[in-house]
């Protein structure tokens, strides 16, 4: 089943490069009415940040089958154009219904979050109201969302499968949020998985809708702390890693260095529309090996993202090291499509290495793939230089 809504005559039938025609005449400026809206839907909800602690919670219905497949998995969103991208997110109608976060007792969140645990999408059929918010939204953190309406009631919603681990966590009210979502990502359930079921009150003991921009930040450092306590175990690399990518106007650059567990990112924005300073200007959040007390809030979510990419990189080799990322956005980063594109993009470029025996020969050598100063990245930077922290700045 498309999306279709009831005397309008929106039913899909398109391919990527049909929808971005389609965008010519976006999907939000055209005229809509209140009624019965169908279509499947991806099993994965959305909760917004706005109102809390009353927020907004939907499922988007994509305009074409074909956009099921992907709507939902970042993971094979590097391979298109950032106007695919956005094309893929934003042609979706996204219903949405206001709950309080806690307790959640509403029949239709209870049927969002029976939805939510499913792997593959469902039909649904919903009785709409009015426009919410008319034009997409682009943000950091999460991917792209399109038109939000009024979902006034869920009229049908057909029963999804639900993988054994997800049905096992999601019952016990006994574990701690921390285990569940370890517990869900050591039996093979996706990172973005594991963010929709905590965004929708399904992991933890006490159970509340967390906005996915929340969600997002917080899975990733639940999982990156618990593989940070099993990498410290293994012995340390024994040369310099130098590796790296370019995706989507965004350049990575990762050191890895035989050290214990520390970790570092710098951000650079060269200078482009949007951004006019005359020089670039560098964001730095690091960690020691005890990892840190308070949120890094120079670099913020894709902290969090890239320090996962590199714990699960160390947990699969089974060694421990320092870490260090340099990350550049260029004038082909048009707009937001959250920190997804970090996550992916670093656990793409760790997939071939180049090894030194100096770190000065891999400082070098990483400094050189990038177009900022290497003076901005090394002044900025506290592992670059090697500098030694006390235990009180790591843990800061």
């Amino acid at each position: 089943m498309v999306m279709g809504m009831e005397g309008n005559g929106w039913r899909g039938g398109m391919k990527i490069n049909e929808i971005l025609e389609m965008l010519k005449e976006p999907l939000w400026q055209r005229r809509w009415s209140p009624g019965t809206l169908a279509g499947t839907t991806p099993p994965a909800t959305f909760v917004g940040e706005s109102g809390y602690p009353r927020v907004s919670v939907g499922s988007a219905l994509p305009q074409h089958e074909r956009q099921l497949s992907v709507y939902e998995d970042p993971r094979s969103w590097l391979d298109m154009t950032i106007d695919e991208i956005v094309a893929l997110r934003t042609y979706a109608v996204l219903p949405v219904k206001k709950a309080k976060v806690a307790p959640i007792g509403d029949r239709d969140i209870e049927l969002f979050q029976q939805m939510t645990m499913g792997d593959s999408p469902v039909d649904t059929e919903l009785k709409v109201g009015k426009i919410v918010r008319r034009s997409p939204v682009f943000n950091g953190y999460y991917a792209p969302v399109g038109t939000s309406i009024e979902a006034l009631k869920v009229l049908y919603m057909a029963n999804p499968k639900v993988p054994r681990p997800i049905e096992k966590v999601a019952g016990d009210r006994d574990m701690k949020a921390s285990d569940g979502a370890l517990a869900l990502y050591n039996s093979g359930i996706s990172i973005y998985k594991i963010q929709n079921l905590l965004s929708i009150g399904l992991v933890g003991r006490k159970r509340r809708l967390v906005p996915t921009k929340w969600g997002i930040t917080a899975t990733d450092s639940m999982i990156g702390d618990a593989l940070l306590d099993l990498i410290k175990d293994f012995p340390r690399i024994d040369r310099y890693l130098v590796s790296h990518g370019y995706f989507l106007g965004n350049r990575f650059v990762v050191i890895l260095t035989p050290d214990n567990w520390q970790f570092e990112m710098l951000e650079s924005w060269l200078p482009f529309f949007g951004r006019q300073n005359t020089d670039t200007t560098i964001a730095a959040d690091h960690e020691g090996y005890f990892g840190r007390s308070a949120y890094a809030s120079n670099i913020e979510g894709a902290y969090y993202a890239a320090r996962l990419a590199i714990l699960e990189y160390l947990r699969r080799i089974r060694k421990q090291a320092g870490g260090i990322v340099l990350m550049e956005v260029d004038r082909n980063w048009t707009t937001s499509l959250g920190v997804w594109r970090v996550r992916e993009g670093i656990r793409r470029a760790l997939q071939q290495f180049t090894t030194y025996d100096e770190l000065d020969s891999a400082k070098n050598a990483a400094l050189c793939l990038m177009s900022t100063k290497k003076d901005n990245w090394i002044r900025s930077s506290l592992l670059l230089t090697k500098r030694q922290l006390d235990i009180t700045q790591f843990l800061s």
